[in-house]
């Protein structure tokens, strides 16, 4: 028999953390970092001697932050896309997610999309997806008598809403026994939404990939004389590609930090941006270097990559544009995020939200909830899944609330 517990997320915006037991073989996933327990218990490795692996769906923090206390001898599973993109991410220190500078002792594995493979008595299929980060995946759990589809993170308003269309339609035919779905966009209301505040995730909601692109490409044209600072997140590549491609038609050139330019090659395929000198001590890009002298006298043609890290870089300047999106500090939650916006107005420059969201809007939630059409739907990930639950009743889709710790059967759970 089959049983389902959930360790984490059920009441939160990420650290989302489920396993699924049968009698041969246990799986995980995702594997953030506990924040709604009192203990911060992550999963018991002893309590048994099944095969057992963890499934990743996305490289996101909050969903792989716990993977240094995944035992040696316990495979991690991610699709061969995030794989890559975690190679890349160790070699320059940003991966794994880490906590206390500790290290990932188990081995990791790529996944190729759609092609099925097994733990024991379990199948489970990689989907391709779509979220802001490359490589985001979607499961198909098959067990001896119980079939589970895992959303992970997802969007219908991003760079590739096909990818979730067809795991859709693949869905149809899977006929899921349970559906866990994130519901990161009932989290907040609407009324609450204060258009001043990067840190309102319902606002980033309403805005598409392309409608950001749009956006940005005004702001480039309405400030032709100034400099542009840019803080993208560094693992969403595939917008810091479409920027610098949006920005480099419109006669500008992208200047970015050694490691954003190691990522951008290497992962992305995208070598056509430049280098800030000052930061390639290792001299690695000397071929595209541009230094800030170049900069500060020609600021109308360039744009200046900019992590937190490097933000004092506008002191060099007597005024600019400063565009976040998604970069580090995210929102008012973070304290770094207050003293970023006190160097902005010290230094004169202007803050611009260029941020979208790698989550559904409450209308797709339910679309992509009514197409799966599970027996069971669960929402979680998110502050508020009640709401959900409530949005999903309207529409005709059964759901359910489990609680933390709790240990479920198909049967416990169609009560």
């Amino acid at each position: 028999m089959t049983k389902v517990q959930f360790l984490s997320g059920l009441k939160t915006i990420g650290s989302n953390i489920a396993d699924v037991w049968t009698d041969s073989a246990r799986i995980i996933f995702d594997y953030g970092v506990v924040n709604d327990s009192e203990t911060g218990e992550l999963a018991d490795w002893d309590k048994t001697q099944v095969e057992t692996a963890v499934l990743i769906s996305h490289l996101h923090i909050d969903h792989t932050g716990s993977l240094h206390t995944v035992p040696k001898d316990v495979p991690i599973y991610m699709s061969r896309e995030s794989y890559e993109l975690y190679q890349k991410l160790v070699e320059i220190g940003e991966e794994p997610a880490l906590i206390d500078a500790k290290e990932i002792d188990a081995t990791v594995y790529p996944l190729d999309y759609d092609e099925a493979f097994t733990i024991g008595d379990m199948t489970i299929t990689t989907k391709k997806s779509d979220h802001d980060i490359k490589g985001a995946s979607a499961f198909f759990i098959e067990t001896p008598d119980m079939k589970i589809i895992y959303s992970g993170d997802v969007r219908l308003s991003g760079n590739h809403p096909q990818n979730v269309f067809d795991w859709l339609a693949d869905a149809k035919e899977f006929e899921a026994d349970l559906l866990l779905i994130e519901s990161t966009a009932y989290s907040f209301d609407e009324e609450e939404v204060d258009e001043e505040k990067e840190s309102e995730p319902e606002k980033k909601l309403e805005i598409t990939e392309e409608e950001l692109y749009e956006k940005w490409e005004e702001l480039l044209e309405t400030n032709k004389e100034s400099i542009v600072f840019l803080n993208t997140y560094i693992r969403d590549l595939e917008r810091l590609r479409n920027l610098s491609k949006r920005a480099k038609q419109l006669g500008r050139k992208v200047v970015i930090e050694p490691i954003y330019a190691k990522l951008l090659d290497e992962v992305a395929d995208y070598q056509d941006s430049y280098v800030l000198k000052e930061l390639d001590t290792e001299e690695k890009y000397k071929s595209r270097w541009i230094n800030l002298e170049t900069i500060i006298e020609n600021p109308g043609e360039h744009v200046l990559q900019n992590s937190y890290l490097n933000r004092l870089f506008m002191e060099e300047f007597d005024q600019g544009i400063y565009a976040h999106s998604n970069g580090e500090p995210l929102g008012e939650y973070d304290p770094r995020y207050t003293s970023l916006m006190e160097e902005l107005e010290t230094n004169h420059f202007v803050f611009e939200k260029m941020g979208a969201s790698g989550h559904a809007t409450k209308d797709n939630l339910v679309k992509i909830a009514k197409e799966v059409n599970a027996k069971i739907t669960i929402p979680w990930h998110g502050f508020n899944p009640e709401k959900m639950m409530t949005a999903l009743a309207e529409a005709g889709v059964n759901s359910y609330l489990p609680e933390r710790d709790v240990v479920y059967s198909k049967e416990r759970i169609n009560k």
